[in-house]
């Protein structure tokens, strides 16, 4: 008898230990909510609290897409339920690895990808992002042989994120006790129901001006630029993943000030090769036909405000539209937040940013 005891007091001691240590592990693990800056902890844990196969429509890229493309203005005007899996600086790599996780839960009829991060940070380094944020952008994955197959590949690519960093995250985060705040301690937000579905909703305009489109005709006289060769390698990835689930590839680039003729020029013939779209809103065609601003829908020089996401999502959305109608599935969790995306449309006010 007394032998029993003691296994069951040494077993509650190690089960006190190990949910003392998760608790820690999500106190001192970074987090970002709408509202604070770019939602990445809500984004992800918010995705995992939808019914199954009821996402019809999955946006993936950096911040870009995160302020580009707004999931209740797709539902709200075309009927089509989304969700923008985007985050700051989310590379290539990682888009591919959380549509693969994406699809474990949903099977997306398209999936719309800003191919913005084939480009920023050098041509030639692997990492072509910072590594924190490639790290945040993992934290609230769960642990499958997705995140296992994504872990192993990190920590051949990034020196810091080791396998052991990620199944031991207080190694990564010990030195975050020094800055540990009450924000951090809002566990209750893990996991709520959103009503943006990933999206950051910015309402200042910066009034860059200097915007000039670009013209296609010109373009295809421009020297072609491939980008970073080890991002490339996994947009091949995400492509080749789409055309085995039967899922409509659509390729895009927001507004910004960084694209060029080079970049243009070489999407565009890589989606021709592909037989896939691709949508950039710098083109002056496409640019016209969506009806922006640059000067007033920029929040500044590669994001889109509330205004010019608008545009650019109304512009999208017709597109999916036509290709595969509205959702005929369960849209319940889309319908439960329309009144209240409604109302914030009609009251919103888009105003100059303040230096």
């Amino acid at each position: 008898m007394k032998k029993i005891k003691i296994l069951v007091r040494s077993i509650s001691f190690f089960v006190v230990v190990i949910l003392l240590y998760q608790w820690c592990i999500k106190i001192v693990t970074p987090k970002s909510f709408t509202g604070d800056g770019f939602p990445t902890t809500s984004t992800y844990s918010d995705f995992y609290k939808l019914d199954k196969n009821t996402v019809d429509v999955i946006f993936l890229g950096s911040s870009n897409a995160v302020c580009g493309f707004i999931p209740p203005e797709l539902f709200n005007k075309y009927g089509i339920s989304g969700y923008n899996l985007a985050c700051e600086q989310q590379n290539l790599f990682t888009s591919y690895y959380w549509l693969r996780e994406a699809l474990r839960f949903q099977k997306p009829r398209t999936v719309v990808l800003d191919t913005a991060m084939l480009y920023l940070y050098d041509h030639e380094d692997l990492a072509a992002s910072v590594e924190g944020l490639t790290r945040r952008s993992f934290d609230f994955m769960r642990w499958s042989p997705v995140k296992w197959k994504a872990v192993m590949n990190m920590s051949r690519t990034w020196e810091s994120l080791s396998v052991k960093s990620f199944l031991f995250p207080m190694i990564a985060y010990h030195e975050r006790w020094e800055s540990i705040n009450l924000h951090d301690f809002r566990l209750d937000q893990f996991g709520r129901r959103s009503l943006w579905k990933g999206y950051l909703p910015l309402t200042r305009y910066a009034g860059v001006d200097g915007f000039v489109p670009i013209v296609e005709a010109q373009a295809y006289e421009s020297q072609i630029d491939a980008g970073n060769v080890f991002m490339l390698s996994y947009l091949d990835l995400i492509v080749a993943l789409c055309e085995e689930n039967e899922i409509d590839l659509i390729l895009t680039m927001v507004p910004s000030t960084f694209d060029d003729a080079g970049k243009y020029r070489f999407l565009s013939e890589y989606a021709c090769e592909w037989g896939i779209t691709y949508i950039d809103f710098n083109e002056k065609s496409v640019y016209e036909d969506s009806g922006l601003e640059f000067l007033i829908d920029c929040h500044d020089d590669a994001h889109c405000n509330l205004g010019g996401a608008l545009k650019v999502t109304d512009y999208i959305g017709k597109i999916v539209y036509e290709r595969m109608g509205k959702s005929t599935g369960n849209v319940s969790e889309w319908e439960f937040f329309d009144v209240e995306y409604q109302k914030y449309i009609d009251e919103v006010v888009i105003e100059a940013y303040e230096w």
